[in-house]
């Protein structure tokens, strides 16, 4: 990358570290000893999905997994496998069910996230269900891949519209709740 400016040239370069610093411990989740649900948004897709599983293999936990997908209602997640599914909504059920079967709780509510009316009512249905919100993981996003100087408008719109608006709602609609941690995740 080079950069003109004032008449000077400037390069970012890379430069050799003497002294190397230890990292720092794996960051560990504080205890939700009162029950409340993590909430992922994001929660069936992939980045969403992946840490979905790697919280229940840390243990049990209450999961309030919240994406655009519509999935069939269910109060079992192993009971929908013996119906017939699309095969991409069978690969959710049964990431869900596994989950289920690990001694997590599993809940999974339809709603966008840049939609302020839908990500209200999802977060009402998580504090209905597990009396409070102790954890929000923000992994939503959708991907419209072009070059970013030939995407139209609204695509560039629609590829913020999840991470931007979505993270400034979740941050408005969970101000009452005792968070423990907010994290965001980057698509960049």
């Amino acid at each position: 990358e080079v950069q003109i400016s004032d008449g000077c040239r400037l390069e970012r370069a890379w430069a050799a570290c003497d002294q190397l610093k230890p990292m720092p411990a794996p960051m560990q989740l504080p205890s939700l000893a009162d029950g409340g649900a993590i909430v992922i948004t994001g929660g069936a897709g992939g980045i969403g999905l992946i840490v979905a599983q790697h919280l229940v293999s840390l243990g049990r936990t209450r999961l309030v997994l919240i994406g655009r997908t519509r999935l069939p209602a269910a109060t079992g997640w192993s009971g929908l496998l013996s119906r017939e599914l699309a095969p991409e909504i069978r690969v959710k059920v049964s990431a869900f069910a596994e989950m289920e079967r690990a001694g997590s709780e599993v809940c999974y509510v339809t709603a966008d996230v840049a939609d302020e009316s839908q990500l209200a009512s999802a977060l009402g249905i998580a504090r209905q269900r597990f009396g409070s919100i102790g954890g929000l993981i923000h992994c939503a996003g959708t991907t419209s891949d072009s070059n970013l100087a030939r995407k139209s408008w609204d695509s560039f719109r629609g590829v913020l519209a999840p991470k931007i608006a979505g993270s400034v709602l979740l941050d408005r609609l969970t101000r009452g709740d005792p968070l423990g941690f907010f994290i965001l995740f980057s698509s960049v």
